[in-house]
């Protein structure tokens, strides 16, 4: 039996399975009619005839042929399915991608609405913070003129506690204010406060005073900030303090009037008693300064002693 050479284009593994049992059956039949044509004679029975020879090597061939393509198609089949479970993680990779693409978008989306809205409220913060420093500067500038104001009303006014009453305002200095305004609104408020007190309270106590050449002791009694006498401890002399011109240094000024009568210096003595709660209130007329300026005929000290109420005296 005669086979004619033929070609075949594989174009997928069913047609290249086909073709190579094509090629089996048509070697297996050609090499059995060859050895139904010669038969083995009976002497050489152990020896095959070269058909069956060719045969057979064909037959192991296109087994081995065929093993290959099947184990071929095996490794394809498991590569294919590789790469098909590859893609699909490849595509839910890409789908989680995506989704996190989204949510980050979002969130950017939201961080500029988040900007924009902080850079407003940073605009309307600077705004209300230079109000408020603007308003801080005003308040300073009261408070500067407000101590200022104080200040001369203590030194150029009622000798009283003079350095205690102007240390305040003397500690309110343009740092001090400025640093820190509502400590130094408070000091202020202090201050005037305190001139208030003593503007509504009186007291008594106890110092020396120049006459002549003497220091004798005495007993001062003060009202408000509007008027003080004074009376030594013996009685021998007393006075008031009213303004005048020849006061401080020869200016304008509080000095002491003294040179009264018996019966003026009793009253005095009387009301120096009262303000020491060791006589009982009554009413008295006493000596007071209309406001006249003039050089009295006797003056004492132009700085009368301050001092603290004594222990019989005190504010009331």
């Amino acid at each position: 039996m005669e086979f004619q050479a033929f070609s075949l284009r594989m174009e997928s593994g069913a047609a290249r399975q086909a073709f190579a049992a094509l090629l089996l059956f048509a070697f297996l039949l050609s090499g059995t009619t060859h050895a139904e044509e010669a038969p083995p004679s009976p002497g050489a029975a152990e020896e095959k005839p070269p058909g069956v020879l060719k045969a057979a090597d064909k037959t192991a061939r296109l087994l081995s042929l065929v093993r290959e393509l099947r184990e071929g198609r095996l490794r394809y089949q498991s590569d294919l399915q590789g790469r098909q479970r590859k893609l699909s993680e490849i595509k839910a990779r890409k789908g989680e991608l995506e989704l996190r693409l989204a949510a980050l978008r979002r969130t950017a989306e939201e961080n500029r609405e988040k900007e924009k809205r902080l850079e407003e409220n940073a605009a309307g913060l600077k705004k209300s913070l230079d109000l408020r420093n603007a308003g801080i500067a005003a308040c300073v500038s009261e408070m500067k003129s407000a101590a200022d104001r104080i200040r001369r009303f203590v030194l150029n006014g009622f000798p009283f506690e003079v350095e205690e009453r102007a240390k305040p305002i003397a500690e309110f200095g343009d740092g001090a204010a400025a640093a820190d305004p509502l400590a130094s609104a408070n000091s202020l408020q202090r201050a005037f406060d305190y001139e208030i007190s003593l503007g509504a309270t009186s007291s008594a106590f106890q110092g020396r005073i120049s006459i002549d050449s003497e220091r004798p002791k005495t007993r001062y009694m003060r009202i408000g900030l509007a008027y003080m006498a004074f009376v030594t401890e013996t009685g021998d002399e007393a006075g008031i303090l009213e303004y005048a011109q020849g006061g401080l240094k020869g200016g304008p000024g509080f000095v002491w009037r003294s040179g009264f009568d018996y019966l003026t210096r009793l009253k005095l003595r009387n009301a120096v008693e009262m303000a020491e709660k060791r006589r009982p209130p009554a009413i008295l007329t006493l000596p007071v300064n209309l406001g006249i300026v003039r050089t009295p005929a006797t003056a004492g000290d132009p700085n009368p002693p301050g001092g603290k109420p004594d222990g019989r005296g005190g504010n009331r």
